[in-house]
């Protein structure tokens, strides 16, 4: 595994363990699952296996994501992740 795949991963369980404490546990089922696939350019891209979960997400969750985001990497960026579909 490269050291930028290690350092992304990393980071989101880092996030995700933020999450736990922050996020009631009936949203863990939206957020835990998602896997990040990439970190450039102060953005992290994460995959879901559904597509009317991105949908979800990003309405529900994507606040409380990129504030445990902030939080654990201490970057300021206001956009800083996109959520994909998984094409299988």
């Amino acid at each position: 595994m490269s050291s930028v795949v290690t350092e992304t991963v990393e980071i989101w369980d880092s996030v995700k363990e933020e999450l736990r404490s922050t996020v009631p546990e009936a949203s863990h089922p939206w957020i835990m699952p998602l896997e990040p696939v990439g970190f450039e350019n102060d953005t992290m891209t994460l995959l879901t296996g559904a597509s009317f979960a991105v949908q979800i997400i990003r309405k529900h969750h994507y606040q409380q994501i990129l504030d445990a985001f902030k939080k654990v990497t201490g970057l300021s960026t206001s956009e800083w992740i996109k959520i994909n579909q998984n094409e299988k």
